[in-house]
């Protein structure tokens, strides 16, 4: 209502027109939804589909399930997805899952994951903040390795970078948490104790401006150490 017509809303829904920016922009403020959700619906028809696969690949690296990452990963690899982001995601998951069941070593994945951030524009890595979640990744792949000074780099790397929008199941700040959790164990086992309270605090007075408990328990572990 007070937008276009019924007839016009039912061309849009089945494909058969575009609509205009303006349009567009004013059905997401009556439905109280951010425009990229509606350009997302637009230009990848299967939009639904993607976001609960990676759903369900991000729930499976969680609970170190990396097999069933791997299979299902290189099955959808070869298929050969057309959605430039989706396939950034996978070969991510694939370096990611390779390197946990020993197909890969570390070196290995490592150069993998960085080519993936060298060879991919960063229109594609911005969206759903997935150059801070690679990013992640390196950083602690390093630590890992013991490689402390480029694990911290990474996660300073991290910290440079302004994230615009929420990813699916899990809001930017949560992420940010998760960040500053890692760099704080990053920096405690480096034995960099100062660094590592410094980051502790930080993380205790964002947890509680942002009201989320998920890591505040870590954080007083980690400040307690």
């Amino acid at each position: 209502e007070g937008i276009c017509t019924q007839p016009t809303i039912s061309l849009i829904e089945n494909g058969s027109i575009i609509p205009s920016l303006e349009v567009l922009s004013q059905i997401s403020i009556k439905l109280n939804k951010p425009l990229e959700y509606f350009t997302n619906i637009l230009f990848f028809s299967n939009y639904d589909y993607l976001m609960k696969f990676v759903n369900d690949i991000e729930e499976l690296t969680l609970a170190q399930n990396f097999k069933s990452v791997y299979q299902i990963v290189s099955k959808e690899l070869a298929s050969e997805p057309t959605d430039k982001w989706f396939q950034v995601f996978l070969k991510w998951q694939l370096s990611l899952s390779s390197y946990h069941l020993n197909l890969i070593d570390i070196d290995e994945a490592l150069f993998d994951i960085k080519e993936i951030i060298k060879t991919t524009p960063k229109v594609i890595l911005n969206k759903h903040f997935l150059d801070i979640r690679i990013l992640n990744t390196l950083a602690f792949l390093f630590a890992f390795k013991k490689d402390y000074q480029n694990s911290i780099m990474y996660f300073n790397k991290i910290s440079e970078i302004h994230i615009l929008d929420d990813a699916p199941k899990i809001t930017k700040h949560t992420y940010y948490l998760r960040i500053q959790y890692n760099k704080a164990k990053t920096l405690y086992d480096s034995g960099d104790y100062n660094a590592a309270l410094k980051t502790c605090k930080e993380g205790i007075k964002q947890s509680i401006q942002q009201e989320n408990m998920s890591l505040l328990g870590n954080f007083y572990y980690y400040l307690a150490q």
